[in-house]
């Protein structure tokens, strides 16, 4: 542990973590209020949450 380097750590990214739930939470809420005939299209998830 003395030897450890704190730059070689992952580091997790909540931020980009919170923001990709809450685009899937507003989608998921859009599907539950109503119907739609077309698809809607959302912007790609990130995915990547260590750095």
């Amino acid at each position: 542990q003395g030897r450890a380097n704190p730059d070689n750590r992952i580091r997790f990214q909540y931020n980009q973590l919170r923001k990709d739930l809450m685009m899937m939470r507003l989608g998921i809420q859009e599907h539950l209020d109503g119907p739609t005939i077309e698809p809607r299209s959302y912007a790609p998830l990130s995915g990547d949450y260590r750095r």
